[in-house]
């Protein structure tokens, strides 16, 4: 009996909040799509960029996958002072980049890019070369069988004093990318590194001027198949980098994990495409390659 009265309740208060029920319409304001520039000018490298359009909060509601993001014909120059450097080209096999086919860049120069395409407002972002890093590796060790590896290294950049400085680390071996694992972890608990899709950001505001160590390890055996593929060295990137792109990454980086997190605060995207949005950075590498040569 006490069941049955219990269910009856129940049923009650499902329709007492039913009846309730009311259906708001919001009046969303019209919204203009605008030009998504994401690119980085280095030496010695063509430049790809990835232009796509923003999506506004209707187009959401019509494409949750968010697959129309191609902006038709758009017109996206580079320039050294007021001298054209060269207009971007689509790429044949990924028609969202866009590739220039100039590498002499220079540190201390200062490049303009400038864009526009049809119903969309016209973009403009600077962005200046910085100064090659001095960088130096030691304590490199690994360890493993031979289709497994663990490394770890020190990384020693001199920054240079009374200037803010951005750098970032990235390894590779070959063609594969190695993402690395959390700064907060082991020796790494560092508040000037930060982590973001597996690459090492680094600000200076700890150490300016002075000699700064990270340390860098793969926390974990990584499968490469080092005689199968023919992989016998690592290659660590580190690269100088300009603030936008830095504080590009940080944002974004914050905001990728919140989306794990519904009571996260909003992120705001740092960026410096004036009329639209993304980044136009700048880097300056040393490349140095270690030699795996396998213990008998």
């Amino acid at each position: 009996m006490r069941k049955l009265s219990v269910l009856i309740i129940t049923i009650g208060f499902i329709f007492t909040f039913n009846s309730c029920e009311e259906k708001i319409e919001l009046d969303i304001p019209n919204q203009t799509s605008r030009i998504v520039v994401q690119g980085i000018l280095s030496p010695g490298e063509n430049t790809t960029i990835d232009v796509r359009r923003s999506y506004t909060i209707k187009d959401r509601m019509n494409d949750d996958h968010m697959t129309n993001q191609q902006i038709i014909n758009p017109y996206i120059s580079l320039y050294k002072v007021s001298q054209l450097i060269g207009n971007f080209i689509v790429d044949p096999l990924n028609d969202l980049n866009y590739n220039l086919n100039y590498s002499d860049f220079k540190a201390g120069e200062k490049y303009t890019l400038i864009g526009n395409a049809t119903g969309y407002p016209s973009i403009k972002a600077e962005a200046v070369i910085p100064d090659k890093p001095e960088v130096t590796i030691t304590n490199f060790a690994f360890s493993g069988p031979e289709y497994d590896l663990k490394f770890s290294m020190n990384v020693n950049i001199m920054d240079s004093p009374n200037q803010e400085n951005y750098y970032s680390i990235s390894i590779s071996a070959n063609q594969y990318p190695i993402y690395l694992g959390n700064d907060s972890e082991e020796d790494n608990s560092d508040p000037s590194v930060t982590v973001v899709n597996g690459i090492y950001l680094i600000n200076d505001k700890l150490f300016n001027g002075t000699s700064k160590t990270i340390v860098v390890n793969s926390n974990s055996y990584i499968y490469f198949g080092i005689k199968s593929k023919q992989i016998d060295s690592l290659r660590v990137d580190c690269k100088a980098i300009t603030k936008d792109y830095y504080d590009y990454m940080i944002t974004t980086g914050k905001q990728n994990y919140n989306d794990f997190d519904f009571f996260a605060e909003p992120v705001l995207i740092k960026h410096n495409i004036t009329g639209g949005f993304g980044v136009l950075g700048a880097s300056n590498k040393v490349r140095i390659a270690l030699a795996l040569k396998q213990k008998k």
